[in-house]
């Protein structure tokens, strides 16, 4: 049993089928991600903050620390709770299952460093990531370059 359709704009009464016939399909198409991988970490760099964003996967796979030190190679961020020769650490802020960074400081360290162009986006997500163990302590190397 069809329905009786009222179409507010013309005032006039049709069927579904009839208001359907005259539709016109969409001609977006969807759009997935380049690797159809989440995001490990993103780097933002807008007016409402500079931080670092990590994923829940990454924050589990090193042990769901509450600070993290960084360190850079020719082509990698280095994230863990713990690296050789490194004094300086910096806060996880929880939001949701994610963790935040919040440092213009680093944010503008990796940008220079690895020549990242933030002219038209506010932020680059990376997800090419390996899990070691350094010691005792998990450490993600990410590839960025």
């Amino acid at each position: 049993m069809e329905k009786s359709v009222t179409n507010t704009i013309n005032n006039e009464e049709g069927s579904i089928n009839d208001i359907l016939k005259e539709a016109v399909a969409s001609t977006s198409k969807s759009k997935s991600r380049a690797s159809g991988e989440a995001g490990v970490i993103s780097i933002v760099k807008a007016k409402t903050g500079n931080r670092i964003t990590f994923s829940k996967e990454l924050l589990e796979e090193l042990n769901n620390l509450e600070k993290v030190q960084v360190a850079f190679t020719e082509d990698s961020v280095i994230i863990g709770e713990k690296l050789p020769d490194n004094n300086s650490s910096f806060n996880i802020k929880r939001s949701g299952s994610k963790g935040i960074t919040y440092s213009t400081e680093l944010v503008n360290e990796v940008s220079e460093l690895f020549e990242l162009d933030f002219s038209d986006k506010t932020s680059i997500t990376f997800n090419e990531v390996e899990y070691l163990v350094n010691e005792e302590y998990p450490v993600a190397v990410i590839k960025i370059k």
